[in-house]
């Protein structure tokens, strides 16, 4: 929920600084229409508004990616200014945890945070089980995932491209915007404001598209998983299907209102891929270890899994929150101001720039003495690799704590991976005496309900 409120908030800077509405205003609007078409629709209506937003989305990210190599010189002179400033880095394989970026945590950490949607997040599962049939649901996540890869290289394309056109005059030193989140609005305005004046109105587009996808997603699959757990009480059995979707309309709004108030909490969270990274690893991470202890550990029972995953959410998320409140400021390689006639501003006009403007933080050294608040100061990338660590160990040695071998059995075998079966799985015997008696009971029980009938 608190990923979605940044999911919710990163487009109304966008929106606040291309008109005159604040900000707050924005998350507002944004918020109400994403609960209104959700509660209506249905999947149905998320769906198809869905593939329309992925062709606004694909276009807007085109036509900044198309007009900032036009600019800048093509993709050759790009990569090399990037190389110049230091921008590329392919292997620094550092093991310090308080570097933000390096070889090992970015490929581990992406790897969690990519693995965990296709495999235990309800928002995305629940659309590909939507399908027909399991081969088009595998086919969907299959495109899915090569739209994702040409999205996010696209992306960090156009990061690059921004360093390059704002070299000699960065705009969030300068003064010029607030968060370096404002930067690429600051770009379409200056590029396509006069020669393309409706552009900017379609990357607007863009940003909201993207924040919509997810928001009606989740809205979707909160508003159902919470009815799931909760129609099997006592009192909601033998409910209308009316009744029903009236109840799963009232979850969706719920949700909606508490999806917009987390967006407000946002303003004050600083850089929004560095506290996204932070939530969502603190999310996922858990869930992606609970998914793979159940298909690689069939001795794992349920109340080790659970044990393992909530004490692996509580501890990320505690970590993650402090990280927010009581950590410090990524340190930033250097930044440029000598010549910002882009801007029509002159050096006097510039605020002063000094090296706390610039890479103020020092990063934690493995030689220094550890101190209590460094565990708030650790990569974003390494808390998913924490939480799904801590929550496979906690649900092994939970399982084998209550005897988890004795809770195996031979019909589990299809929901575990072939070889973690034949490694712990293969000598359980198949338990067909204890499906008979559950048979007969159950048509025992059935018979006498009518023949009272």
């Amino acid at each position: 929920m608190l990923y979605v409120g940044i999911v919710v908030y990163a487009p109304t800077i966008a929106l606040s600084s291309v008109t005159n509405l604040a900000w707050w205003v924005c998350v507002l609007l944004l918020g109400i229409c994403a609960t209104i078409y959700t509660t209506l629709g249905g999947i149905q209506a998320i769906v198809w508004t869905d593939v329309f937003q992925i062709f606004i989305m694909f276009g807007g990210i085109l036509a900044i990616f198309i007009e900032g190599l036009n600019e800048t010189g093509g993709l050759a002179k790009v990569w090399e200014v990037a190389e110049q400033g230091q921008r590329i880095e392919f292997f620094n394989w550092s093991v310090d945890p308080y570097e933000r970026h390096t070889t090992l945590n970015v490929f581990f950490g992406t790897f969690i945070l990519w693995g965990a949607p296709y495999t235990c997040s309800q928002y995305l599962i629940h659309r590909a089980l939507c399908l027909p049939s399991v081969t088009k649901g595998r086919m969907a996540l299959y495109i899915n995932f090569v739209g994702q890869v040409i999205m996010v290289s696209l992306v960090a394309f156009i990061g690059l491209i921004l360093y390059a056109f704002y070299i000699d005059c960065d705009p969030v030193v300068a003064g010029v915007v607030a968060k370096r989140d404002a930067v690429i609005p600051l770009f379409v305005l200056q590029q396509f404001a006069v020669q393309a004046p409706g552009v900017p109105g379609i990357f607007i587009s863009c940003l909201f598209s993207g924040a919509l996808s997810t928001l009606d997603s989740a809205l979707h699959a909160l508003a159902s998983v919470t009815w799931e757990e909760v129609k099997h009480m006592e009192r909601f059995k033998g409910i209308s299907d009316r009744t029903e979707t009236v109840i799963l309309r009232v979850l969706s709004v719920f949700f909606g209102i508490l999806a917009t108030g987390m967006a407000f909490l946002c303003n004050n969270l600083g850089s929004l891929i560095n506290a996204g990274g932070k939530l969502l690893g603190a999310c996922m991470g858990p869930m992606f270890g609970y998914t793979l202890v159940s298909i690689l550990c069939p001795f794992v029972n349920l109340k080790g899994s659970c044990f393992g995953l909530i004490t692996g959410q509580a501890i990320n998320i505690w970590l993650s929150a402090g990280s927010m409140v009581y950590g410090v400021a990524t340190p930033t390689l250097e930044l440029n101001v000598s010549n910002c006639s882009m801007f029509n501003l002159t050096m006097e006009e510039i605020p002063m720039v000094t090296p706390a403007n610039v890479s103020s933080v020092p990063i934690h050294l493995l030689d220094r003495p550890f101190e209590y608040g460094d565990i708030y100061r650790m990569s974003y990338n390494v808390y998913p690799i924490i939480g799904m660590v801590l929550t496979i160990v906690l649900s092994i040695i939970g399982s084998l704590a209550t005897n988890g071998f004795d809770d195996i059995r031979a019909e589990d075998k299809d929901l575990v991976h072939p070889w973690a079966w034949k490694l712990f799985g293969r000598n359980t015997p198949y338990k067909e005496e204890y499906v008979l008696k559950e048979r007969t009971a159950g048509e025992e029980e059935c018979t006498q309900k009518f023949d009272k009938a």
